[in-house]
């Protein structure tokens, strides 16, 4: 059986974690819609007093980066 990591993101839906990118010493997150796998989101877990956090990107040339990576 395969272990499906989802998430629950602000926006109230549910995301399939589908890849995981290191980039400069962070981890990025590919992200699908549960609902709608052709919608897709990246995230990076920020590191906070010991507690993993997700946030959004900073930029365009950061999402544009990992993009890139993504599809290496």
């Amino acid at each position: 059986m395969i272990d499906i990591e989802t998430i629950i993101l602000e926006d109230n839906n549910e995301y399939i974690i589908t890849k995981r990118i290191n980039d400069n010493n962070t981890e990025y997150l590919l992200l699908n819609n549960s609902s709608d796998p052709s919608v897709f989101c990246i995230r990076k877990i920020v590191v906070e007093n010991k507690e993993n956090y997700i946030e959004g990107l900073d930029s365009k040339e950061e999402f544009d980066r990992i993009l890139n990576k993504i599809q290496e």
